[in-house]
């Protein structure tokens, strides 16, 4: 299975930040044996976001989105690319919020989101290194039975 990695963070795009939770998302394709075909770090800018996500939905089977799903006014990333799925799948990020509350309160303030774009599975997940963490070990690796659904149909 083909794989990318879309972080969102103006911190990270500019430097200020390290992207750690980028690479516990690497980490967890190579366990899988997913190809990590991209791995793009983005300002929260939606357009930007937007073009990366329809360049790669089709040709890519699993996108993982980091960031983006919080609060903040700059947090732009379900409005940005949940208009776009053919078909949402609310429980991914379901399972994964339920595990999160079980560790801390504040796994429910997250926005994150999974759905199909052109037979490409896109999740979004939160941005923090515990919440990436927290999310992969939730959905991994439980998630890529969908890939055996979608290959069924």
């Amino acid at each position: 299975l083909s794989s990318a990695i879309i972080i969102i963070s103006d911190a990270i795009c500019s430097g200020k930040k390290s992207d750690t939770g980028g690479q516990l998302i690497k980490q967890c394709f190579k366990k899988y044996n997913l190809e990590n075909s991209s791995y793009d770090i983005l300002p929260e800018e939606p357009l930007k976001l937007k073009e990366k996500i329809l360049a790669l939905a089709g040709k890519t089977d699993l996108i993982i989105i980091s960031g983006g799903t919080g609060l903040t006014k700059k947090d732009k990333t379900p409005e940005t690319i949940i208009p776009l799925l053919d078909t949402e799948i609310p429980g991914i990020m379901d399972a994964a919020r339920m595990y999160g509350q079980l560790r801390t309160p504040y796994s429910m303030l997250s926005r994150g989101f999974a759905g199909l774009l052109n037979n490409s599975l896109i999740i979004a997940i939160p941005g923090s290194t515990n919440g990436v963490k927290e999310t992969l070990d939730a959905l991994f690796p439980f998630v890529l039975h969908s890939f055996k659904m979608l290959k069924s149909i």
